[in-house]
């Protein structure tokens, strides 16, 4: 199984984050991918209310699974497009672990989670498909992993570096911080990314603050892909730019 956040072409839409910063919705644009920004979540907390890896989850078979309170605005704008809504079973809410229940990972057949919280619906995909599930202490699974291709992915967290490199992946441990989080002291690196294409790697913005920028370009051009910058300003995390295809 491919990761549902790893593209077998250019995507055709990207979810994210109403606050983003305008560049990135214009380079965006620019590129043809049509863009959906979030509702707010008013049961998260303000920083995350609109981060789209809070709310809502890709499964492998191209579906979407949303939690309840938003599910009626993303199965209106992703319906455009042909894409299958499903709503979920958990509301997330303010305190952790009770806000992490859609910010689940993929790589290849493998969910990546603190598995007592996640939502029921990803759960019930990982048992009809026989995806590996992997228990990970970090509940912001999603918002700590950026995924470069189906094997590889950046992560700050050791526990999750080391927890997936000794299930195979190729994972790059990064110094955390230096990735902005307007009302937290920082954010991460997952929840600035976002790949575009098998070949396309998009990332909020710069990373030349970041004491680990030349290490995080090799990785990723190593990999044969292409890091896009959508802003000349300080990478922010904005909770993942979600890539979908469709048809239409």
């Amino acid at each position: 199984m491919k990761s549902p956040f790893t593209p077998d072409k250019r995507v055709s839409v990207a979810i994210m984050s109403k606050d983003s910063p305008v560049d990135v919705f214009n380079s965006l644009y620019e590129m043809g991918i049509k863009t959906i920004p979030t509702i707010p979540s008013i049961n998260l907390q303000s920083y995350v209310a609109n981060h789209p890896d809070m709310v809502l989850t890709p499964l492998e078979d191209g579906s979407v699974v949303v939690a309840p309170s938003v599910w009626e605005y993303y199965n209106m704008e992703l319906a455009k497009f042909g894409i299958k809504v499903i709503k979920g079973n958990v509301e997330p809410s303010a305190k952790y672990p009770d806000d992490i229940p859609y910010n689940a990972a993929f790589l290849e057949n493998t969910l990546i989670h603190k598995l007592n919280n996640t939502e029921k619906a990803i759960l019930d995909l990982a048992e009809r498909s026989k995806i590996i599930k992997l228990n990970t202490k970090q509940g912001y699974s999603k918002c700590s992993l950026a995924i470069v291709d189906n094997k590889s992915a950046i992560t700050s967290d050791k526990g999750m570096a080391n927890l997936l490199q000794s299930n195979g992946f190729d994972i790059l441990l990064i110094k955390q911080g230096y990735i902005d989080l307007p009302g937290m002291q920082y954010g991460f690196i997952g929840g600035a990314t976002g790949l575009l294409s098998p070949k396309e790697m998009a990332i909020t913005g710069n990373l030349n603050r970041h004491p680990d920028k030349a290490r995080i370009e090799e990785f990723i051009t190593q990999k044969g892909i292409k890091l896009i910058y959508l802003s000349d300003k300080p990478a922010v995390d904005i909770g993942t730019i979600i890539g979908l295809t469709c048809d239409i």
